[in-house]
């Protein structure tokens, strides 16, 4: 019996090249799929497969919150001198850090929320940091100090920006790029009104009701 020769590093090294060109090319072709992705394109739970209906009510309710969270960065705003007087807060500075500190959670919060949904799916980080915004914003309606405000505001800020962060992929996972679009405007629009929204609603609650009250609202609203 022959004995078969050893193969060399050259040919080894082509061969690898020809696998990891096929492995490319399967991965690459269109008309390739495998059984997994055949079975995921008609099954009921792909959220693609989903009615009509089902898909603008999920639709509906990320764009809410898309709307809502952009809202609360600046409903409070016409509520700052009461903020001022009931917290005796002197310092322009810090006064108008009580309002823009949510923004600063806008910019920590998709750091973390957007690489942990791609893990544990969309909905739970939704549900839960919004959850996370509501908790907060009732802690900012009874915040004892200006500092527990602050913070406070900039924590109901990282539950916030989830909406903004992970809303898009959503919209994304319930249409394909062709008919994804009126949903996608619809989503986009909350950050676009929203901010112009929170000072002509928060300066109604702020003229007839406590400072308190603008935070009730927003967690009503949440």
């Amino acid at each position: 019996m022959s004995q078969k020769e050893p193969q060399s590093p050259h040919s080894k090294e082509l061969a690898d090249i020809e696998d990891a060109a096929m492995g490319h090319a399967a991965l690459t072709d269109p008309d390739h799929k495998n059984e997994a992705d055949a079975a995921w394109e008609v099954d009921p739970d792909n959220p693609r497969n989903w009615s009509s209906g089902k898909k603008w009510r999920m639709a509906g309710v990320i764009s809410y919150y898309a709307f809502v969270s952009p809202v609360a960065t600046s409903l409070i705003a016409p509520a700052l001198g009461a903020i001022a007087e009931g917290y005796h807060i002197t310092n322009s500075t810090v006064l108008a850090l009580t309002l823009s500190v949510y923004l600063l959670g806008f910019a920590f919060g998709p750091l973390f929320l957007a690489p942990l949904s791609e893990f544990y799916g969309r909905t739970w980080v939704l549900h839960i940091a919004n959850l996370i915004a509501f908790v907060f914003t009732i802690a900012c309606a009874v915040a004892p100090s200006t500092g527990s405000l602050i913070a406070f505001r900039f924590l109901g800020g990282l539950g916030g920006a989830a909406a903004l962060s992970v809303g898009s992929g959503s919209i994304a996972d319930l249409w394909d790029e062709k008919d994804r679009a009126g949903a996608m405007g619809l989503f986009v629009l909350g950050p676009l009104v929203g901010p112009a929204v929170g000072p002509v609603a928060g300066g109604f609650i702020a003229q007839d009701l406590d400072y308190h009250w603008v935070f009730w609202v927003l967690a009503i609203l949440i």
